[in-house]
């Protein structure tokens, strides 16, 4: 099992996540409201 962003300030960590989205190719799009940006997670192959 793979998992991402526990609380935190590096790459893969959220603060305040308030939305998801997933595209046709399996990446994960997270807006991260507490740090003012979209994280995007790709599949593990």
């Amino acid at each position: 099992m793979t998992s991402f962003g526990r609380e935190g300030k590096g790459k893969g960590e959220l603060r305040y996540p308030t939305d998801v989205g997933v595209d046709t190719e399996g990446n994960v799009y997270v807006v991260d409201f507490g740090k003012n940006r979209i994280q995007v997670f790709r599949p593990v192959e």
